[in-house]
């Protein structure tokens, strides 16, 4: 096995996972291109602002809609290079009497101590021993028949190197990998991570995994011939999940990054050589969480908030029995979204609006203000809709209207009062009439305009 292809493989990892990191998401933007952070039923300008506070809905009101539109600032991606440290024993060389007490025929089959117990066969187990040209024992294996008759390896794996030394040794359960494994890498068999990084780390290396039914599962380090971490990454089933770090040779952090279900979910850390932090980069389901700034002018904020932006970097598949890390076009990744709390002022410096997102969903409380800082309207929003308690206010601080929802549907008094405190209407939806109902839930429907 050629470890050239293993080790570069190992950098391409960390070009990969730092393809979305440094990024500065400050932007200017003028105010065409702020976002509108009223709910679907406030009404906007020309330039997408909202003209007015959203009035709660009488008996037949709308359901809202909570995906508004926002500038997208673009982001600059560097990435930074990979990984080392920390302690693991060599492979222990193959005994030479027991080398040499094999038989000279090129393939020998004798009786073994009993496998584990088969899943698909009652069989007895069989040892098989590989050899090379001059003898010397080149594979060790047991093997058992499965339901079908074919023999697969189950129980003990070593292979061995022409002088002797293991190479790779481990278990097999019905012809798949399980447990821990291990395998070396002789030093001359290839750069470590790249020529500039061949003398950073000394072979020769160790690499060693757990598996589950033929799949990664747990820890997979690669140590150098010191004992010294180089990389340690976990898997579950198989997929990225938990946390995956790489060393600098003096033992230092060099990179630290989190993966749940297979993406990036957490902070990416990036360390240099004097142990200062080099970048601090936040994923959220494998997509960066970017902040965003926009401005009237220099100076006069605009809006704020948080996008998860997608980033779209090469899928990898890992084989550690190859020693390999492949890689497949990226798929795409949807659309930005907003997440997190998003605020808008007025030109004046005074809060406009203050909402809160959950990956482009309107949740909790949004609230809007009079540019003299008089409150407008407040609403909770549930997963997108309208639930709890929707108020609105005159500019004197009178209340003009108020109506409890829930799930989006209206279900106590709507209630709306004049500036001078008079109560002009109210509407109860239990008694509402059937077709001002249908007319609610079709508006609901349709499609919201900024």
């Amino acid at each position: 096995m050629c470890a050239t292809n293993f080790l570069l493989r190992v950098a391409s990892v960390m070009i990969l996972l730092l393809a979305g990191v440094n990024t500065r998401a400050d932007e200017s933007a003028d105010a065409n291109s702020a976002p509108t952070l009223a709910p679907p039923q406030a009404s906007t300008d020309a330039e997408g602002n909202m003209a007015d506070a959203p009035k709660p809905a009488k008996a037949d009101a709308a359901k809202p809609s909570a995906t508004d539109e926002a500038p997208v600032p673009s982001a600059k991606d560097d990435a930074p290079t990979p990984p080392a440290k920390n302690e693991t024993p060599t492979p222990p060389a193959k005994d030479d009497a027991s080398t040499s007490a094999k038989s000279d025929a090129a393939t020998s089959v004798a009786p073994a101590p009993a496998p584990a117990p088969s899943a698909t066969s009652d069989a007895e187990g069989e040892l098989v021993t590989e050899r090379y040209a001059d003898g010397s024992v080149k594979i060790e294996r047991q093997v058992t028949k499965d339901a079908a008759g074919n023999y697969v390896n189950h129980g003990t794996y070593t292979a061995y190197a022409p002088d002797g030394t293991v190479q790779k040794t481990g278990v097999f359960q019905n012809g798949k990998q399980q447990g821990k494994w291990t395998q070396s890498f002789a030093k001359d068999e290839g750069h470590l991570f790249a020529t500039d990084h061949d003398t950073e780390f000394q072979g020769p290396f160790v690499s060693e995994a757990t598996f589950v039914d033929g799949q990664l599962d747990g820890t997979w380090t690669i140590k150098d011939r010191n004992g010294q971490n180089i990389v340690e990454w976990n898997f579950d089933h198989g997929a990225r999940n938990g946390k995956w770090s790489w060393w600098y040779p003096n033992g230092d952090k060099r990179l630290e990054a989190t993966y749940k279900n297979g993406n990036l979910d957490g902070e990416v850390l990036e360390w240099g050589q004097g142990g200062q932090v080099n970048s601090k980069t936040a994923y959220v389901d494998g997509k960066r969480l970017d902040k965003v700034v926009g401005w009237y002018t220099l100076g006069q904020k605009h809006y704020e908030g948080n996008y998860l932006r997608v980033v779209r970097m090469p899928e990898p598949s890992y084989d550690w029995w190859k020693g390999s890390i492949n890689t497949t076009e990226a798929a795409p990744g949807g659309e930005d979204q907003k997440h997190g709390t998003w605020t808008e002022w007025y030109r004046s410096g005074n809060k406009k609006t203050e909402a809160q997102y959950d990956h482009h969903i309107a949740v909790g409380k949004f609230v809007w203000w009079y540019e003299n800082g008089q409150k407008q309207a407040e609403v909770e929003y549930q997963t997108g809709v309208y639930s709890g308690t929707f108020t609105t206010w005159h500019p004197n601080g009178l209340k003009e209207s108020q109506a409890e929802y829930r799930n989006g549907e209206l279900v106590d008094k709507w209630m709306h009062w004049d500036a001078d405190g008079k109560l002009v209407e109210m509407r109860d939806p239990s008694k509402a009439a059937p077709a001002a109902k249908d007319a609610h839930q079709a508006a609901a429907a349709a499609p919201q305009s900024r």
